[in-house]
C-alpha cells in the first residue's frame, strides 16, 4: 500500500520538475509579480527578455 502511494508520489514529483524546467526552458520567458492594491490581491506576469 505505501509502496503504490511513493510510487504516485515520486511520479506526481517527476511530471512537476519536468512541467517546471519546460516552462523555464520556453523561448519567451515569463515571471509573476504579485502585488496588493486597496485590499485585492493580484499576480501580474511579465515577460522577461
Amino acid at each position: 500500500m505505501y509502496c503504490r502511494l511513493l510510487f504516485y508520489l515520486f511520479l506526481f514529483l517527476a511530471i512537476e520538475i519536468a512541467v517546471v524546467t519546460w516552462l523555464l526552458s520556453g523561448i519567451e520567458k515569463h515571471f509573476v509579480r504579485e502585488y496588493e492594491v486597496a485590499g485585492k490581491h493580484y499576480l501580474v506576469y511579465e515577460r522577461v527578455r
